[in-house]
């Protein structure tokens, strides 16, 4: 009985391993160079420290796509998009996708209100605090735009420009967890400030209002 079941055995191995692939299948990997967000002046010159595109250890780079929407002229949040795809040893496309931010802040700068600090929301569901750190002259980043609780997956950060003559701007830009944030509608206030998003999926277009602490 023994025999006749590892007969059996080797006959089942034999059948099933036909047209399988042996090995290491591989995918394809994208490394970024350099900073992941960089910040450009107006009017000056950019130079993309650029990406390596792996498939497993080979370097695949000369099959890489990069393309970029950056405009030196005009302020705004500008993108160099990376991607590759490849047929691994299955036969199977694969594509994989990277993203650099580029930022030209703006030309005339508010140097006379500092807007860092903490806000906080106000709202009748509790309140979430909203961090504002400054990054260059007219150039903030917002951990938090829309005041939400933590830990949601909404908590995006987000930069925002305020320039010489007092207007202030959130710019459409990429940010993290799958959004698409197509910028957000500021005024400043007396307090602090009031916000209104839009054209951003998952978060209401009603007014929210923060409060400098």
């Amino acid at each position: 009985m023994i025999a006749v079941l590892a007969s059996i055995v080797a006959c089942d191995r034999d059948f099933d391993s036909d047209d399988i692939a042996v090995g290491v299948i591989r995918f394809p990997a994208i490394q970024l160079q350099g900073d992941r967000v960089v910040i450009v002046p107006a009017g000056s010159t950019y130079t993309d420290a650029g990406a390596r595109a792996l498939l497993g250890d080979e370097d695949i780079t000369s099959t890489m796509e990069t393309s970029n929407n950056i405009n030196l002229a005009v302020p705004g949040i500008y993108t160099v998009d990376y991607a590759v795809t490849t047929v691994n040893e299955l036969g199977q496309e694969s594509s994989v996708t990277d993203q650099r931010t580029v930022i030209v802040p703006p030309t005339s700068p508010n140097t006379t209100v500092d807007l860092s600090g903490t806000y906080t929301r106000t709202t009748a569901a509790g309140v979430a605090p909203v961090n504002w750190t400054k990054v260059a002259p007219g150039l903030y980043l917002n951990d938090n735009v829309g005041g939400v609780i933590p830990p949601s997956i909404a908590v995006l950060p987000v930069y925002v420009f305020h320039y010489a003559n007092g207007t202030i701007t959130i710019p459409a830009q990429p940010v993290p967890n799958g959004y698409t944030f197509n910028g957000a509608n500021i005024t400043l206030t007396p307090a602090g400030y009031n916000l209104v998003i839009p054209n951003t999926v998952g978060f209401g277009t009603g007014t929210r209002v923060l409060v400098k602490q």
